[in-house]
């Protein structure tokens, strides 16, 4: 039985990101090297708003195939075997809908997920791969922020988890992952045939010295931190954290080397200055209480912590936000009144031009924000955003940004 170590960079984490490298390594169970695979993938897009995270540049991209001209041979060394992953669902999700987009469609696949595993075999919970490899692994951790520098990294990670299991390991481990476990592992069907087509970030001469970003040195951490924390703030704005959101902050977090515990002071950290924001005329209405709300059963916040971040929060470090020049666009209506009047979209609409926002009737690739009553709205603007990946807003979130008491 083999099994193929992999990993993936992308643009992001949104549905509307696309991968942009890949990396394979199958291997045996006795740990002999099969093959690997490494290639650069041409996302039809920008790269640049995650080249802080892993390095690439659109100058690496723009000669690189695009997925569908590497589908074929990707499928070739991915099937009939089983897949290993660090937060294997972010890989999976991106590898589906990549597939999805020729019109393929991956079967349930028989999949291992360090992360998952790490508690069940003595090692920390929800780790990043560097915290699994300072526990498990055997050898000198590789390149970090390289898809297949996390790859070999990983494949030490499960070398070290699958020793001790002495008879069908996989069947053993299977327990920590929902996909169907069969006698003959399955192939994965592509409809483009292998091409052979490669390209690595060394065959960009430009930068072939550059390689991956390296958050080392001094402020290192500090800078780690402040880009997760923008990613936080990012995914929160619509005051939903979707399963794909959620892989994708536990990617980033990975590729960071952000622990659990700084992840969760840093959402903590976010809710206090939504509360900062919230008591800076001292007191909390309800339009407030209710985003405060939503945020806090969105990241898991219990009441002993909110109390706690409540009474810390205080008006004297209330900051405004930036929205200078920032177009936007609105749709649906408002749940809130201010001095006994219902707070119409003219008001919301008036204000943001009063900040300086330049106002859109419609959703297009130059809109910044779509303000919206419902994120979960189905409606043609709110589809048409999720699908040009502009940033989506709740309604409270925007009246907090704009600063505007209501009752």
């Amino acid at each position: 039985m083999d099994y193929c170590v992999l990993d993936l960079e992308t643009t992001g984490f949104r549905t509307t990101d696309r991968i942009i490298e890949v990396a394979v390594r199958r291997m045996r169970l006795d740990g002999t090297v099969i093959t690997d695979y490494e290639t650069l993938v041409n996302p039809g897009r920008s790269a640049t708003d995650s080249t802080h995270v892993h390095g690439i540049t659109d100058r690496h991209l723009i000669d690189a195939p695009p997925f569908a001209e590497v589908a074929g041979d990707l499928a070739e060394v991915l099937s009939q075997s089983v897949w290993i992953a660090h937060n294997a669902s972010f890989d999976l999700r991106f590898l589906a809908q990549e597939y999805g987009s020729i019109g393929d469609e991956i079967p349930a696949w028989p999949t291992l997920c360090t992360m998952r595993l790490s508690p069940l075999r003595g090692g920390p919970s929800r780790p990043t791969l560097t915290d699994c490899h300072r526990h498990f692994g055997r050898s000198d951790q590789h390149q970090t922020h390289r898809a297949f520098g996390d790859v070999q990294t990983t494949a030490d990670v499960v070398a070290s988890m699958l020793s001790p299991v002495a008879e069908h390991p996989f069947r053993t481990l299977g327990i920590c992952d929902a996909a169907q476990w069969t006698s003959a592992l399955p192939t994965l069907k592509c409809r483009v045939a292998p091409t052979g087509r490669r390209h690595r970030r060394e065959q960009v001469k430009s930068d072939a010295t550059i390689g991956a970003v390296s958050l080392s040195g001094p402020g290192a951490r500090e800078a780690s931190l402040e880009l997760y924390r923008g990613a936080v703030e990012a995914a929160m704005e619509d005051r939903l954290l979707e399963a794909h959101e959620l892989d994708g902050l536990l990617e980033l977090g990975t590729k960071l080397g952000v622990s659990p515990e700084q992840a969760r002071s840093i959402n903590q950290s976010y809710f206090e200055g939504v509360a900062t924001r919230a008591i800076a005329d001292h007191r909390i209405d309800a339009v407030e209480k209710r985003d405060m709300e939503k945020i806090a059963a969105v990241l898991e916040l219990d009441q002993d912590t909110v109390d706690r971040l409540l009474a810390k929060a205080s008006p004297a470090n209330v900051s405004s936000a930036n929205l200078e020049g920032l177009a936007v666009c609105f749709t649906g209506g408002v749940d809130a009144t201010r001095s006994g009047r219902p707070l119409s979209r003219a008001d919301l609409q008036a204000s943001a031009t009063g900040r300086g926002m330049i106002l859109k009737s419609g959703v297009s690739k130059k809109l910044d924000l779509l303000v919206t009553a419902d994120p979960h709205s189905m409606s043609g603007k709110s589809r048409k955003a999720r699908d040009l990946g502009v940033r989506i807003v709740s309604v409270e979130a925007f009246i907090g940004d704009l600063g505007i008491e209501v009752d």
